[in-house]
């Protein structure tokens, strides 16, 4: 069930891109795709001259249905499948929720919005294959890649590793992790947010990007593994890019 908050916030002490200064963040249009929380913001707007009660409905109503218009094209733009792409677009929608409402002087509200972005851009997942974890106080709570070949996320449906095998896929993530997170989270190397996410107890190893995929290396990605299944299982797994120019 869609949940809406129709709260105030008339301060804006703070603007959106020093709020999100060290996340891995896309715009596109009036989508925010936010890579290190995984959140897709959007928003609608009504028209002028109207009460507030029904600007406040007409802007929601055209935010859901932006949402359910564009969330094809974000995925076909991101290279997800856009077979089912509609059905999804509606979870999205149906996922949705008010984090903020903004009124103008003229009578027009802006409806902001807040929705899951590992829902929006799913690829489709394969069985999830539990393996035996190691819940040693030794073993790893976390995995930091740090992805060289690439200047911006990329949608990461499985890593190779230097023999062509598939070393990491949605089969060893939990279907409620993945649910937030599908296979991890992007960070910019060095940020608060990363030092946060990976915690004390990370394990680091290196990928490169090579014709459209991730690869590790196979000693490397074999000697994290031996503990660090339960990162996995987690999706306690960051990306991390180097910092733009």
């Amino acid at each position: 069930m869609t949940r809406f908050s129709f709260a105030v916030l008339a301060v804006y002490g703070l603007t959106a891109s020093s709020v999100f200064a060290q996340r891995v963040v896309e715009n596109v249009d009036r989508f925010e795709m936010n890579w290190s929380t995984m959140r897709l913001r959007y928003f609608g707007e009504s028209a002028t001259g109207k009460a507030l009660d029904l600007a406040e409905k007409e802007a929601t109503d055209q935010g859901l249905l932006y949402a359910l218009a564009n969330v094809p094209k974000i995925r076909a733009e991101k290279g997800a499948s856009v077979d089912g792409a509609s059905d999804i677009a509606n979870a999205v929608s149906k996922q949705s929720y008010t984090y903020n409402t903004v009124y103008f002087s003229n009578g027009k509200v802006r409806v902001e919005l807040e929705s899951n972005l590992a829902l929006a851009l799913d690829p489709g997942r394969k069985p999830f294959a539990p393996v035996e974890t190691n819940d040693s106080a030794e073993a790893p709570t976390s995995l930091v890649i740090r992805v060289s070949g690439l200047t911006q996320p990329s949608l990461v449906e499985e890593i190779k590793d230097s023999s062509g095998e598939t070393a990491y896929s949605s089969q060893d993530v939990s279907p409620e992790a993945y649910r937030k997170s599908l296979l991890g989270k992007w960070f910019y190397a060095n940020s608060p947010e990363l030092r946060s996410f990976a915690g004390s107890k990370t394990h680091e190893i290196e990928a490169t990007y090579q014709n459209g995929r991730l690869v590790v290396e196979k000693s490397s990605w074999e000697s994290f593994k031996k503990g660090g299944a339960k990162a996995l299982r987690d999706a306690r797994v960051a990306f991390v890019l180097s910092r733009p120019n």
